[in-house]
């Protein structure tokens, strides 16, 4: 009975299927005694459901060695030859402003002026981006309609209703298009709105760029529609290419997001060297929303669903607008001044929302992603800053800081920063783009837990937005769910963004993004690729895995002490 006890015991913790053979003959009714038969059918048991929850070719949980971009300076691929369309819009949708402009041939950019829903800003005309849904109205013929805002970002974030709003918006704008034309304001125009539609769209985010398309399809019909991404467009817009390459980074600031790229550019070719992977939803909406909740103290209002608070917040932005050009503001509340706003002032809220911090962060961030291809911080030439929180004093400082040699020789320009995007967008036509080398989602292996509730989990080896072409090196070891090796699978996945999480960590005294797989209790990624690792003996020790992805997205694999090469068919997306 102790006997059976303890080969009960020892057989429950292997996983040996071979087992199940051997062990078989000793479950027979027959066998004696009972113990010993009630004990070989457990352990028979245990290994038959193993075979069911596993294949026997798992790997357990992966970890990172060394990373590798086997491309340096100079060393660029195809270029993506533009056909320059004969006539063209260009619209740049802004959290806070739409600005719209055309390019007829190889005449320069011009604003298009819709008088009864724009304004001017200097020399540059903008629609409000608000939509009055009750009125039928957008911009300036929505103020004081009880409008909705924040379209955009409610789009980004997925909002039910966001769909529904953008869509009501960008009819509206079509329809005061339309109009204009064919008043014969703009007779270049052919019998459609234009050849060509450029709509610029935040790093990343890809829903939100497919709901446009989904939009922009439905109502400019008969117009060819091509999405530029926001950075992209303003470095374009600015204007500062040479015959030559020059490195320069493009920092845009503007109503709901941040984003930081670095290129090389001349007047002929553009290149997309380093950027995040998605925008960092952070912009000057979020600083009237700190002021705004600093000038509530001022006045007793403590209710944010209120109508109030909303009239509060458009205070806020009038006075962060005017900091921008004073030092100082007045707060007037219902016809009174409360108090004084100062930059001093609105600089502690800035830190209070470690403003500063993230915006450093980002930024190095960048820098970093541009080393690891050759790019160092000293070769970047010319800092150009665009959206309209770029003009933010202290936010130009703190640029100043990060680039004090560039402030120097006067190569940190700021003179565009409400119009850069919408000329660059009117421009990419006339543009050589160099096709863009990242990579365009996640993508995770699947290894086993060994625990019997959740057998298997996930880990990341390719985080959307790497620069392509790339090697990673991880080490692994074969699981032996159902005993020895003498091969492996490596289950890749693609990650839905939905189940990307970001974090910032800290790594040899550098701060970086590092992207995770939400962990939730159910997790279970859908479709996946297989790949075959195979091996001449029985595997028993660490492998050393390299994921070679090309600069087309192609993977290849290299493994094993005789570091076979594997061309998997697979390309990344």
């Amino acid at each position: 009975m102790a006997l059976a006890k303890e080969i009960e015991r020892s057989g429950l913790q292997l996983n040996d299927i071979r087992l199940v053979e051997t062990l078989q003959p000793y479950t027979h009714i027959w066998i004696q005694p009972l113990e010993l038969r009630l004990a070989a059918r457990k352990i028979v048991g245990h290994m038959e459901g193993l075979r069911t929850a596993y294949h026997g070719k798992e790997i357990e949980r992966p970890a990172f060695v060394s990373e590798h971009h086997p491309v340096s300076y100079g060393h660029y691929p195809s270029i993506n030859e533009k056909i320059t369309p004969k006539d063209c819009i260009a619209i740049d949708l802004g959290a806070t402003n739409t600005v719209i402009m055309r390019r007829s041939q190889t005449a320069q950019p011009d604003f298009i002026l819709l008088d009864s829903i724009s304004k001017r800003f200097g020399d540059t005309y903008s629609i409000p981006t608000l939509l009055s849904a009750n009125a039928n109205s957008i911009g300036m013929e929505a103020m004081g309609k009880s409008p909705i805002t924040d379209i955009k970002k409610m789009l980004m974030d997925g909002n039910p209703k966001s769909k529904e709003y953008m869509e009501s918006y960008i009819r509206m704008l079509y329809r005061h298009l339309k109009k204009a034309i064919t008043a014969g304001r703009f007779l270049f125009f052919s019998s459609s709105i234009a050849d060509m539609l450029y709509l610029t769209v935040p790093v990343g985010f890809q829903n939100y760029r497919k709901t446009m398309k989904e939009i922009a399809e439905n109502i400019f019909k008969g117009v060819k529609i091509e999405f530029i991404e926001e950075p992209l467009a303003a470095a374009i817009g600015y204007q500062v290419a040479e015959e030559r390459d020059k490195i320069v980074v493009l920092i845009d600031f503007g109503g709901c997001t941040h984003n930081t790229m670095i290129l090389r550019l001349n007047i002929d070719e553009i290149h997309v060297i380093a950027k995040p992977d998605r925008a960092k939803t952070l912009g000057g909406h979020d600083i009237d929303i700190w002021l705004a909740e600093y000038l509530s103290k001022k006045i007793g209002i403590s209710d944010k669903e209120s109508t109030l608070y909303d009239k509060l917040i458009l205070k806020a932005e009038e006075i962060k607008i005017a900091l921008s050009e004073y030092k100082i503001a007045p707060f007037e509340w219902n016809g009174l001044e409360v108090c004084k706003v100062s930059r001093d002032d609105l600089e502690d809220i800035l830190a209070k929302h470690d403003f500063y911090k993230i915006i450093d962060r980002a930024i190095s961030y960048t820098i970093r992603k541009a080393e690891k291809i050759g790019i160092r911080k000293d070769m970047i030439e010319t800092v150009l800053l665009t959206g309209g929180s770029s003009q933010i004093p202290s936010f130009k400082e703190k640029i100043d800081h990060i680039f004090p040699k560039l402030r120097e020789q006067n190569a940190v320009y700021d003179h565009s920063p409400l119009s850069a995007v919408v000329r660059g967008a009117a421009l990419y036509g006339t543009r050589n783009v160099i096709i863009d080398r990242h990579i365009g989602m996640a993508y995770a292996v699947r290894y086993t837990t060994k625990n019997k509730d959740v057998p298997h989990s996930y880990k990341l080896i390719f985080e959307s937005g790497e620069s392509l072409p790339l090697e990673k090196t991880f080490k692994l070891a074969p699981a032996r769910t159902l005993g020895i090796q003498n091969e492996i699978y490596l289950e890749l996945f693609e990650v839905p963004e939905s189940m990307v999480t970001r974090r910032w960590v800290m790594e040899s005294g550098v701060e970086f993004i590092k992207q995770e797989i939400k962990q939730t209790k159910d997790i279970e990624l859908k479709g996946f690729n297989i790949v075959t690792l195979s091996f001449k003996e029985p595997v028993n020790e660490d492998v050393y895995i390299t994921f070679c992805v090309n600069e087309k997205g192609h993977l290849t694999i290299r493994y094993g002490k005789e570091n076979i090469e594997l061309e998997t068919g697979i390309r990344l997306r």
